[in-house]
């Protein structure tokens, strides 16, 4: 079963003022002993006394140093070999640099938030040299930071690798990246990737009388004593594309705005050489083909693929799904023992949205919604999880809900094991 070990409602614990109802939405966390950095898509905030109370931390600032300005689609991750939480945000609309801000949890302490290295990494030396980024991810290997990015005019991904060396002496930092093969525009990388960092991306395939359909995954493989990226692909079951359109109790369509389309959002190497990818698949698939498997749901759901990496073969594909509601933007992590958790949000029908977390392996698998109550809406682009250092054995997760009137954005921290 899924053991919740803390369960904090960031806008009730923030004693810095931050308005909730403009902000809070796209929400990531990282933790390291008793200190937590909470990102959301508009700032952030921090604890020092393990997610009891919350403080401002002044992300447009960050930006400031180099004449930018914050725009969001921040992300932040615990590097545990050189005891430094690295952030990545994006700067203003039509420019979108990526920033890079390095702190220990004793420099947050310290500090009070406020003392960070960072890197402006433009976007200009890569792909066409005239794309801007989007979407960034995070993950950590034994020897390197990945960030995983859109290139939005050249509509494709890149993966950055950065030397942990080089960042924990804070160093100018030599970036060695690879651009995706054509028809990869959403790349993600798997967190726990160890010695060899793992991305993934879901693709359209050309069936008989000429449809494309989302029948298969792209695996990228990038050992870190290797400049060469390998690729293959793993045939999955046909992932439904249309009717993603859901109904709530307070909003005429909770997932307009596109968030729950077709991607790769969760991807985690397990101990068991296993690599688990999760996406946002919706109702059903226009003219199946004959061909490949399908199937219809009620509601989107999240898609799950189990692929062995070591044969490079699909093990296996599961659905969560349910008659009455949606489960849309899943997040995925394994902790040391093997087990994988989950973050995701759930609703639709009579049920308003909410945010969620559970635990995807064992012999008591188990989901938990962590919010509830009116709401409006849920999700977005980042619902994260992460592993909670010290403790590789339990899970971190970020998630919020809009509650009624405003709306106000209540953003939720969660701790959590098998």
């Amino acid at each position: 079963m899924t053991t919740i070990t803390k369960n904090t409602d960031v806008a009730s614990a923030t004693i810095d003022p931050v308005n909730w109802n403009q902000n809070g939405w796209e929400t990531c966390a990282a933790s390291a002993f008793d200190v937590i950095i909470y990102t959301y898509n508009s700032g952030a905030v921090y604890s020092i006394d393990s997610g009891a109370t919350f403080h401002y931390i002044d992300a447009n600032g960050l930006c400031a140093r180099y004449g930018k300005t914050l725009s969001g689609d921040q992300v932040v991750i615990f590097l545990p070999t050189i005891n430094q939480f690295a952030w990545v945000m994006l700067t203003g609309v039509g420019d979108q640099n990526m920033v890079l801000a390095l702190a220990s949890p004793e420099e947050i302490k310290d500090s009070g938030g406020t003392s960070w290295a960072t890197y402006l990494i433009p976007p200009g030396q890569f792909g066409d040299g005239r794309s801007l980024f989007d979407r960034p991810s995070v993950s950590v290997g034994d020897y390197f930071l990945y960030i995983a990015v859109n290139l939005q005019q050249a509509g494709t991904s890149i993966a950055i690798r950065l030397s942990l060396e080089e960042l924990k002496e804070r160093r100018p930092v030599h970036l060695i990246y690879f651009v995706a093969t054509p028809g990869v525009f959403f790349m993600r990388p798997t967190q726990n990737t160890g010695f060899t960092a793992y991305f993934a991306a879901l693709m359209y395939v050309k069936h008989d009388g000429g449809q494309q359909f989302v029948s298969n995954i792209r695996v990228f493989a990038w050992p870190e004593t290797s400049d060469t990226v390998s690729w293959f692909d793993v045939p999955i079951a046909a992932v439904p594309t249309q009717g993603g359109t859901v109904q709530t109790p307070l909003r005429a369509d909770w997932l307009a705005n596109g968030r729950s389309a077709v991607q790769i959002l969760g991807l985690a190497l397990s101990t068991r050489n296993e690599l688990w990818a999760a996406w946002s698949g919706n109702r059903t698939i226009p003219n199946p083909p004959p061909d490949i498997p399908t199937l219809s749901f009620p509601y989107p759901h999240i898609g799950i693929a189990v692929i062995d990496v070591s044969t490079r073969q699909l093990k296996s594909q599961r659905y969560i799904w349910n008659r009455n509601h949606a489960f849309v933007f899943p997040d995925l992590a394994a902790d040391d023992l093997g087990d994988v958790g989950l973050s995701f949000c759930w609703g639709g029908g009579q049920y308003d949205p909410q945010f969620g977390v559970g635990i995807l392996t064992g012999t008591d698998q188990s989901l938990i919604s962590m919010t509830q109550g009116r709401s409006s809406g849920a999700g977005g682009d980042y619902v994260s999880i992460r592993l909670s250092f010290p403790d590789v054995y339990r899970f971190a997760a970020a998630g919020f809900n809009v509650m009624p009137p405003g709306p106000q954005n209540r953003p939720h921290y969660v701790i959590f094991a098998s």
